[in-house]
């Protein structure tokens, strides 16, 4: 008696189904991945379990000819602050602005009551705990860092009294916006956020 064939594509390889005619007797040859019945052929003696395994492999053509899904690769969104203001900017007040610091660290900084405008020279003095040398990195609001017009300077000493030492920075904010200041130690950082004002 002739089997039958029921061709299916399976990783990229094509595989035969064979299926006997008889009622008592079926040969089925599974695609490989099938755990327990790869590379192996099952003969199947009592009719019902025929009936059973012609389904499964049945089942089995059905996925495998079937188109494999393309996943759409998730959409990636950076969230940035950038060019949309601060949200929120570090409080400035009484001519001074607080830091959002490391746990255990403490940041002020000494503003004088200037108004942070574009294209003006501002002088803050920073008070900071931690240990060592501080580093000072501006961003602006395109994202792009911009160097220090001078500094940090250390204090030997000050009558700014706020803990930690003390250094004094210039900087000059060329465009408005919100602008990220880091300030970091070899033990501790801050972060702060001040709103610059467009020039008249």
């Amino acid at each position: 008696m002739r089997p039958r064939h029921l061709c299916s594509r399976h990783d990229g390889e094509y595989h035969r189904v064979s299926r006997l005619t008889s009622r008592t007797d079926a040969l089925v040859v599974l695609p490989p991945g099938v755990e327990g019945l790869t590379a192996r052929r099952a003969w199947v003696h009592d009719d019902r379990v025929r009936k059973v395994v012609a389904v499964a492999a049945t089942l089995l053509l059905i996925g495998a000819c079937s188109s494999p899904s393309r996943s759409t690769p998730p959409s990636v969104t950076t969230g940035s602050s950038f060019g949309q203001g601060c949200h929120p900017a570090s409080l400035v007040a009484n001519g001074e602005v607080q830091g959002n610091a490391s746990p255990g660290i403490s940041l002020w900084g000494l503003t004088g009551g200037q108004p942070m405008s574009e294209g003006a020279q501002i002088k803050i003095v920073w008070r900071m705990t931690g240990v060592g040398p501080l580093v000072v990195t501006p961003i602006a609001p395109d994202g792009r860092t911009r160097p220090l017009s001078w500094g940090p300077a250390y204090h030997l000493s000050s009558s700014y009294h706020r803990p930690g030492q003390e250094w004094g920075t210039g900087f000059v904010f060329d465009q408005p916006g919100c602008w990220h200041i880091e300030l970091s130690r070899t033990i501790g950082r801050a972060d702060v956020y001040l709103e610059v004002t467009a020039t008249a």
